[in-house]
């Protein structure tokens, strides 16, 4: 819909007065959110909003209004550190876990703030709704790590079983997030979900327990060992925890009660919360950008001209999405410290630092999305020996540093 009508509907009476007691809620949950994440600056303008959308029930003041969809904010899982196939950092999922989660934080803390971003920053260049960002804990094929799940608030469009499904564009909005996210940061695969409920029978592929308690990273780590024997691996949730149903990715089938009340006694005995609730629902999984393959390619190797990472990422975005990212300077910014972050951590831990991908994100530090996609066009390979020169710009060798194909 225009922004103009939007507008209009946002301050007409009766509709108007619909959307801004949903802010009130809304705002005040994130007020909550952040005292309880440490931030309460952030819980001060959460506060304000909420009050400013009160303001609005009066008459004359219905124009403080905004205009925004209304929805579920749904999970987009995010790591920070590369994935192990990829080359880039090999053995940084081996080191401490205190150490893998500085360097987690490191690289998604805000350089200006040096506080964590409290707003994934590439859902606000792209315009998309979304909640505070959580952090939670991460179990991929056996390795836990620091995960940071940021909570878009799609819009969604009921289907002929009333059903509430992500409206395409938003949902288009997503993927091109996910893999921003996960080509920036080398990863595997980075999803985003959600946990529907109230569905029939034959569709309940998972278990959701909701819980005021705080799970920590061990307790997460002997939950996710227990679930093993069901197939399931979990995931982290601002109010709980739910799980991935490896099994019905083949096959849809529903979870049965006895797994459930087995995994919620134990989950209640591990994290002292008999209180806690539990409800099965159906896995929804809105997005996954993989990887694995591309960066995969040239782990190993010698120079080469392939390209495959960065090819597949702009076939996911558009060119106004590229402007949108080119014109945040919290992006650039998240680029250029992602950077940053890995050559001190390479430095370090004598970790091997993957020339191609330094090249690439130094492109983007310097360019942004638009200049590296003019490269990829033009069939520029850029290889440093010792010291190279992008755009004036000199970045020191890395011990170690490898010379895989270009991404």
């Amino acid at each position: 819909m225009p922004l103009v009508q939007q507008l209009a509907i946002s301050v007409a009476p009766g509709i108007g007065d619909a959307l801004a007691a949903y802010e009130v809620g809304e705002f005040g949950t994130r007020a909550r959110e952040s005292m309880k994440s440490g931030s309460p600056l952030g819980a001060a303008g959460n506060l304000a909003m909420a009050g400013l959308a009160g303001l609005s029930f009066i008459p004359v003041l219905r124009g403080l209004r905004g205009a925004r969809p209304l929805g579920k904010a749904v999970a987009s899982t995010s790591e920070a550190i590369p994935g192990s196939s990829t080359g880039q950092l090999t053995g940084v999922t081996d080191l401490p876990p205190d150490v893998r989660y500085q360097y987690s934080r490191d690289v998604y803390t805000d350089p200006n703030t040096r506080q964590m971003y409290q707003r994934d920053p590439f859902y606000e260049a792209m315009d998309m709704p979304q909640r505070d960002v959580f952090e939670g804990h991460g179990y991929y094929q056996g390795e836990f790590n620091p995960t940071f799940v940021s909570r878009p608030v799609p819009r969604t469009i009921p289907d002929a079983q009333g059903i509430p499904r992500i409206d395409p564009s938003d949902a288009k909005t997503i993927e091109q997030r996910d893999t921003t996210f996960g080509y920036l940061t080398q990863q595997e695969g980075t999803p985003t979900s959600r946990v529907l409920e109230a569905m029939p029978a034959g569709t309940l592929d998972t278990i959701k327990i909701t819980t005021d308690k705080s799970i920590t990273q061990n307790q997460f780590k002997e939950i996710a060992e227990y679930a093993k024997q069901y197939d399931l691996d979990p995931i982290s949730l601002p109010d709980g925890i739910t799980f991935v149903n490896n099994k019905s990715f083949d096959v849809l089938e529903d979870l049965s009660p006895e797994i459930g009340n087995d995994l919620s006694r134990f989950i209640s005995q591990t994290i002292g919360d008999p209180d806690m609730l539990k409800a099965r629902g159906n896995f929804d999984t809105i997005n996954y950008s993989s990887f694995a393959d591309e960066f995969a390619e040239g782990a190993g190797e010698l120079a080469g001209t392939s390209g495959a990472a960065t090819r597949k990422l702009f076939q996911s975005l558009d060119d106004e999405t590229i402007k949108q990212l080119d014109n945040s300077a919290d992006v650039r910014r998240f680029v250029e410290n992602k950077l940053e972050v890995d050559l001190k951590i390479a430095n370090e831990k004598n970790l091997p630092m993957r020339r191609d991908i330094r090249t690439a994100l130094t492109i983007i530090s310097d360019q942004g999305f638009s200049g590296l996609k003019r490269v990829m066009e033009k069939g520029e390979v850029i290889l440093p020996g010792i010291l190279f020169l992008y755009l004036g710009r000199a970045i020191p060798m890395v011990l170690g540093e490898t010379q895989p194909s270009e991404v």
